[in-house]
């Protein structure tokens, strides 16, 4: 059984690449050490899904064929989910792995990740109660996940009694923070709420504390992990909030023990699992699943299982429940220096 992995490789998510990689080849080696998938080794192979939808979709093609894999797995930014599910075109099931905005309608798309509904409706009430953050400044990339993302944290922030004060979308690739940095001060906003991807986050991040907000005004990022406190530094992330469904911290038996097969396999020194890496972990499993579940496990029955599957149960309930993500609830962490501690859970 082939298993493409498309994960973008440079641009702003590429940072989460490596450890991608190493959560897709445990699954693999975990599950070859089992037997495989009906006496059928699972082979991994790396895709790239690049940063525009054009590469995605060309990369898409080529894992199903050149690679001839039996199924994709995607951790990816979602303004390219589109244009992977135009690649493949319903010809292998493809796992869409990540936190998302939610609403993916395409039937051969099974997205398994947390929405930003979920996670932002234990964060804001959280912060609401715990640091009296009532005003709300929302600032992210301008694309589909920072776009509906922030619907969400409006209607969310507006039922619990706050306000949105200011909101702010730029282009990849924007560094100049001064104005938005001076809406931030005049608004009075109590938190803003990052929805950058990736590299994005670090620079903001940074610039953040640099400018002398992380004192007084909170942060409440979306898809931050423990890679993005890494390449920020210890100093970057004062009152940084982060809601998540997977922390190496949370001390969850399931995650003690992927935390700890990671770790043995790969080394003290190889990048930190985190939610993102963690997702492909499932998604490997979720598809190795499936290919067990019927009488046959060609790629024809896999996707006949895939469709029925992806019909059925949207979200997280597709995933069976020995996996972490099936059962998982929300954390809510708060950065410390390069770690992320859980202040609560939902």
């Amino acid at each position: 059984m082939r298993i493409g992995l498309m994960v973008s490789r440079q641009g702003p998510s590429g940072l989460w690449a490596v450890t991608c990689d190493a959560c897709t080849m445990l699954a693999a080696a975990e599950l070859n050490a089992r037997g495989g998938v009906r006496d059928r080794e699972i082979a991994v192979v790396l895709g790239d899904a690049g940063t525009t939808g054009a590469e995605a979709a060309f990369n898409a093609s080529r894992l199903v064929e050149i690679d001839a894999v039996d199924a994709v797995v995607g951790m990816h930014a979602s303004n390219l989910r589109a244009a992977i599910a135009r690649g493949l075109a319903g010809r292998v099931p493809y796992v869409y792995a990540p936190m998302y905005e939610g609403g993916e309608q395409n039937r051969h798309v099974l997205p398994i990740g947390a929405t930003d509904e979920e996670l932002l409706g234990l964060a804001i009430p959280t912060l609401m109660e715990r640091r009296r953050a009532q005003k709300y400044f929302l600032f992210g990339n301008d694309y589909v996940w920072p776009r509906r993302a922030a619907l969400s944290a409006g209607r969310i922030v507006a039922a619990h009694g706050g306000r949105v004060v200011g909101a702010s979308l730029v282009p990849f690739g924007s560094d100049d923070y001064d104005e938005t940095f001076a809406r931030i001060r005049r608004t009075g906003a109590d938190a803003v709420v990052s929805l950058l991807l990736g590299e994005e986050t670090v620079r903001f991040n940074r610039a953040f504390a640099a400018a002398g907000l992380s004192a007084r005004v909170l942060r409440l990022g979306l898809a931050v992990d423990e890679t993005v406190l890494y390449a920020g530094g210890a100093h970057a992330h004062e009152n940084l909030y982060v809601p998540t469904t997977f922390l190496a911290a949370a001390r969850a038996p399931r995650g003690d023990n992927f935390v700890e097969l990671y770790r043995d396999s790969f080394g003290a020194l190889a990048p930190p699992a985190t939610v993102f890496g963690q997702s492909c972990y499932d998604a490997v499993h979720l598809l190795a699943g499936l290919a067990h579940a019927g009488r046959r496990a060609d790629d024809g029955g896999l996707r006949h299982r895939f469709s029925r599957l992806a019909g059925r149960h949207p979200g997280r309930r597709a995933l069976p429940p020995t996996l972490m993500a099936a059962s998982a609830g929300v954390y809510l962490a708060e950065a410390q220096g390069l770690e992320l501690k859980v202040l609560a859970t939902g």
